[in-house]
């Protein structure tokens, strides 16, 4: 999944508390990039990947998935 390979990888040496979440797509990533040194777009990930991280026992990096509704 895209997200475990971007924290296994490119942000590997970062502390977690350095790494913030959004879902806004009307953000956009030039506003983003004002705010922020990095900003990385990800798709959302397919019900069938998260289920096979699940059951293969893994964890995603910090909270980097929304539901809705809650």
């Amino acid at each position: 999944m895209p997200v475990v390979a971007l924290h296994e990888g490119i942000l590997r040496d970062v502390p977690l508390e350095h790494i913030s979440y959004g879902q806004d797509r009307g953000y956009g990533a030039e506003p983003a990039a004002r705010e922020y040194s990095a900003v990385f777009l990800l798709p959302a990930p397919a019900k069938e990947a998260f289920a096979n991280v699940c059951k293969a026992g893994r964890s995603f990096p910090g909270n980097p998935l929304y539901f809705f509704p809650r």
